[in-house]
């Protein structure tokens, strides 16, 4: 069961750098999670994801990786401890022999609509890029 103090509320969608940015300009470091659109890992892939978020101060971040368990153990053992994923597809068996470190970054569902937090507005993301 993943840690919710890890990834603190609202989770705000960033399908790109622009919203990325307006959602840390807004929020702060530590104010929110950046969560990928649904399937994002799927669709996208890894090296998208990590553009999207880069920085040297960065929010907690969830991957949506779909089904795609290997990805999803992939992203988990090379990323930082603020960065969790969605994987829906993750056999229990697999899920028993993860290290509690990792179970912990680990969702098994995208999140509830309550959860979230819309996304930046254009000129919030129009702000945002301008100053950075």
């Amino acid at each position: 069961m993943p840690e919710a103090a890890l990834f603190p509320t609202p989770w705000v969608i960033t399908p790109d750098r622009a919203a990325f940015q307006a959602a840390f300009t807004r929020f702060g470091p530590r104010g929110f999670t950046a969560i990928s659109p649904l399937f994002g890992g799927c669709a996208f892939g890894l090296t998208w994801w990590q553009d999207v978020t880069k920085g040297d101060i960065l929010p907690p971040t969830l991957l949506d990786c779909g089904e795609a368990a290997a990805m999803a153990l992939y992203y988990l053992q090379h990323s930082s401890p603020s960065q969790g994923v969605i994987c829906r597809n993750l056999a229990p068996s697999l899920l028993h022999a993860l290290p509690l470190a990792l179970k912990h970054r680990l969702f098994t569902a995208y999140p509830a609509e309550a959860q979230m937090s819309t996304s930046p507005t254009r000129r919030e993301q129009e702000k945002a890029h301008d100053c950075c």
